[in-house]
């Protein structure tokens, strides 16, 4: 069973129909080239999709009687790539959406309980980002950005509506807590200086403004934000600028009096909020973040304001009213100091129990403690728990839960965050060789660092590190307005710096050539004139290093709001211009968002010339075979030119994104299908380092490495995968039978075969004398006759081999893909060949209501706590052999 949120029970409200009257199809008309159709039978809705013609989502819709509807209920069948999406319209007339991601079978009918609350996006009617009064309709969507060019359908049954649970999800409470006292994170600028909270600031003659920047998520629904503080000078004003993915909303807050004031204002979507950037469409994306404050006013003397503190008034669920926060694992004198912070957001006192487990990458468990304590309403606490180093990663999980169990199954808050050590790996040195041959990139975005002495360091070190990890290419963006801030003014310094960093260790640079300058004509055919004139002076200057030129960033979507149809224009122009000065340069040309096939037509219609196709095919789950699919449609579309990859990857925000550990699972599967199956030239992530501290907001967690440089599991696997398979070219698909991937690669030491199964299995490897198995994590071994145990969509790499044959030992483990808190596990041995002798036991740090063996010592049970926190719950089976022992990882949904 899979809920979006824990319930209380509800009365049934009404069944809603399954006859094909009363439903609507939408093929997604604003975003054109999907077809589909809806079918009903009475028993079953079935929405049929096919994107082979681009588009961005298929719907069915239903109206029905206003009613005032907690929860949906309703059982479901897809594909395990199929990302959906969840729609309803209230009473006001106000849209309401929320993602449905999860695993499922094509042969699994999935029971999904959605709650009416923590919507992600809204627009119309009140526009406040929850249900007002009644609802009246309600659609599912099946997201075609996320599928590609495939076809196929969803099936839905028993779907009912239900009251009650309004009161359980959206009983809750509105808190005050301080977001920020200012005493970390801040940067001052406008020649101010920020410390301990004291902000200390001159406004001067042509630079009346001071600011302090960071990014802060909100939590909950944020209703309104305090400014405190004292001092100033009379008549200055203060302005508030919040993000909202790409989008930035800005208002005035009040006017300083140089005492103590507290400037109250409403957020968005109340009114006298302006916006700007991204989508520039007014509507919430969230979670809002705090960003930039900022004071302007008259020039004057130097003044301070202290006691500074921007307290947030927000809506949480009781659900959602504590809040973990863990920081990265350190090494101290050879200890890891594992930190958190909870947060409680009740109105009320909370009793709770937090509880930092530590694992092997093998699920063997390595260590626990807990911690009782109350918190007090908006009340910040830091815990710290210590374990010995150790040379191998391990994996964290840190739990918050009331204390109370019984109001704990009852919709009580608790949460769930991961949190890994991984070992540091060495950096390169300088002189790492270049291959420009090798398929590896990654996002390095050296462009992003600071061109003064400390932002070079931090440059060289990303480099290096990079190159440790066998990556070869990197995408760096050259920016028109910090080339050429001026007409015909350029100023090379930071970028010669860059390239020569790049060069230093071994890192190709494709150059992503974008923005507009402020002083061109945007969106113009004289703007293009300009930008092409902008592009041969760059490609003239780094012609004898650097051959790839990608032209514009994703033109399908907002990062280029002019005319679609002058974006081949640009794309002809400046083909000609670098051709004319490096006859030898390939330029890459349309880099859509996701694989926009529409799009990508469109451009191949006008004739426009380019070398290389570049697509970011970003999704929510990943299915290899239309993953593949989609690519070689892509290099089809383009009549066979070479596709590269130069985005694509999942975040790891607390609160919505993947796990540390899966985050490197992805990244392995991506790498080795794309190049293996030799449906891409070059495969790069998005993105290397996390591009800031702020853990709730997926636009800062991307990276492979933690903004403090500490790796992630995605960089060991992503040196694995690189290092191993240094080189890689002529990939070939391996058939190894149904729910296995398997490609052979040639690198520079000779052959390899990767190889995974989409479920946990043990099995039996033969492969060519002198093989070694390298498993994801960067252990290496002889290959031997023992049993492997293979983690479901965990690459291993057989290193020395161009052939594998993969024996199943004829038995496995059976167990539940998801399951409630407090609900009895049950685990299976099944199969023919089960050994005769074996003794099964549970290993796990989860304090476990009861266990057992049944009489058949075939079936292991036991009953998780009341209050296990929603999400993925690692845990492994004991199964002793004669003469050996295996842990078979479990993760529980």
């Amino acid at each position: 069973m899979l809920t979006t949120c824990f319930l209380l029970a509800g009365a049934l409200v009404a069944a809603v129909p399954l006859s094909n009257d009363g439903w609507t199809f939408s093929p997604g008309a604003e975003f054109p080239g999907a077809v589909g159709r809806v079918e009903a039978d009475g028993e079953v809705l079935r929405l049929h999709y096919d994107f082979t013609g681009g588009g961005a989502y298929v719907a069915a819709y239903r109206e029905f009687e206003a009613a005032e509807v907690g929860y949906f209920s309703f059982l479901i069948r897809k594909a395990s790539n199929v990302r959906l999406t969840f729609r309803v319209t209230d009473e006001t007339g106000q849209s309401l959406q929320k993602t449905l991601s999860f695993a499922s079978t094509p042969d699994e009918w999935q029971a999904v309980e959605v709650v009416n609350g923590g919507w992600n996006h809204g627009w119309g009617g009140a526009n406040n980002g929850r249900v007002n009064g009644t609802i009246h309709s309600f659609g599912i969507l099946v997201e075609g950005r996320e599928l590609g060019p495939v076809t196929g359908s969803i099936e839905l049954r028993e779907v009912v509506m239900h009251e009650g649970a309004v009161a359980a999800a959206g009983a809750g409470w509105q808190t005050d807590y301080v977001a920020t006292d200012f005493r970390a994170g801040w940067g001052a600028g406008g020649g101010s200086q920020l410390a301990e909270g004291r902000w200390t600031y001159q406004l001067r003659a042509g630079a009346t403004e001071a600011y302090l920047a960071n990014s802060i998520s909100l939590f909950g629904e944020a209703q309104s934000v305090t400014l405190r503080a004292r001092g100033g000078a009379p008549g200055q004003r203060v302005r508030l600028r919040l993000g909202s993915h790409f989008q930035s909303f800005e208002r005035e807050l009040g006017e300083l009096t140089g005492g103590p004031v507290e400037l109250t204002v409403p957020l968005p979507p109340a009114e006298g909020w302006s916006h700007s950037g991204g989508e520039n469409d007014g509507v919430l994306r969230r979670p809002l973040r705090l960003t930039t404050l900022i004071v302007s006013g008259e020039p004057g003397d130097e003044v301070t304001l202290d006691d500074l503190a921007l307290v947030i008034r927000t809506e949480v669920p009781a659900s959602d009213s504590l809040v973990l926060i863990p920081e990265s694992p350190r090494e101290v004198d050879g200890r890891l100091s594992w930190r958190t912070e909870l947060l409680n957001l009740a109105g009320e006192p909370q009793d709770v129990r937090a509880n930092l487990q530590l694992g092997r990458w093998s699920g063997e468990p390595y260590g626990q403690q807990a911690f009782t304590l109350r918190l007090h309403p908006g009340q910040r606490v830091r815990l710290e728990a210590n374990s010995e180093a150790t040379p191998t990663m391990l994996r964290g999980q840190w739990t918050l839960a009331a204390a109370d169990e019984a109001n704990a199954a009852g919709g009580a808050a608790r949460t769930r965050a991961e949190v890994n050590w991984v070992p540091p790996t060495p950096p390169a040195a300088p002189g790492t060789p270049a291959e420009p041959d090798s398929p590896w990139g990654m996002g390095v975005y050296l462009y992003r660092y600071p061109g003064n002495e400390a932002g070079l360091a931090e440059m060289d070190q990303a480099a290096a590190l990079a190159a440790a990890a066998g990556v070869r290419w990197t995408r760096e963006e050259f920016q028109w307005h910090r080339i050429e801030p001026r007409e015909g003014e350029y100023d090379w310094t930071f970028y010669d710096a860059m390239v020569d960093t790049a060069g230093r260790h071994g890192l190709s640079i494709y150059g992503l050539l974008c923005y507009w300058t402020p002083w061109s004509a945007s969106y113009t055919r004289e703007g293009v004139d300009e930008y092409t004139r902008w592009v041969r002076a760059v490609v003239t200057r780094y012609r004898d290093r650097i051959k790839h030129w990608e032209i514009w960033n994703e033109p399908n979507i907002f990062f280029w709001s002019g005319p679609k149809e002058l974006y081949p224009v640009m794309l002809a122009e400046s083909y000609a211009a670098i051709k004319e000065v490096d006859p030898e340069a390939r330029v890459l040309g349309i880099s859509t968002a996701g694989i926009d096939l529409a799009f990508i037509n469109q451009v191949m219609a006008s004739g426009a010339p380019f070398d290389d196709l570049t697509v970011h095919p970003y999704r929510g789950a990943l299915d290899e075979a239309a993953f593949v699919a989609e690519l070689r449609a892509a290099a089809e579309a383009v009549e066979g030119r070479p596709v590269w990859i130069t985005e694509m990857g999942w975040p790891t925000q607390y609160l919505g994104g993947v796990d540390e550990t899966e985050q490197a699972r992805l990244l392995a599967r991506c790498y080795l299908s794309a190049v293996g199956s030799g449906a891409v030239t070059s495969m790069s992530w998005y993105n290397y380092r996390n591009d800031g501290v702020d853990p709730f907001y997926n636009e800062t967690n991307f990276g492979v490495i933690r903004r403090d440089f500490s790796p992630k599991p995605a960089y060991q696997a992503l040196r694995t995968v690189c290092t191993t398979l240094a080189g890689a070219r002529d990939g070939a698909e391996l058939d190894l039978g149904p729910g296995w991937l398997a490609y052979r690669y040639q690198t520079t030491a000779g052959a390899a075969v990767a190889l995974w199964s989409q479920q946990t299995t043990l099995v039996r490897l033969a492969a060519a004398p002198g093989t070694e198995v390298v498993e994801l994590m960067g252990e290496r071994a002889p290959l031997t006759d023992r049993a492997y145990l293979l983690a479901a969509n965990t690459p291993l790499i057989l290193a020395g081999t161009d052939r594998v044959n993969v024996a199943a030992a004829g038995w496995s483990l059976e167990a539940p893909a998801a399951v409630r808190p407090g609900e009895r596990v049950t685990v299976r041995l099944v199969g023919a060949e089960v050994p005769p002798q074996y003794v099964l036991s549970v290993r796990t740090q989860l304090p476990l209501a009861d266990r057992g063996v049944d009489q058949d010592g075939r079936q292991l049970w036991f009953e998780l706590p009341a209050d296990t926190p929603a999400g993925r719950t690692p845990l492994s089976v004991e199964i002793q052999l004669p003469g050996e022992t295996l842990l078979w990882p479990l993760e529980l949904e």
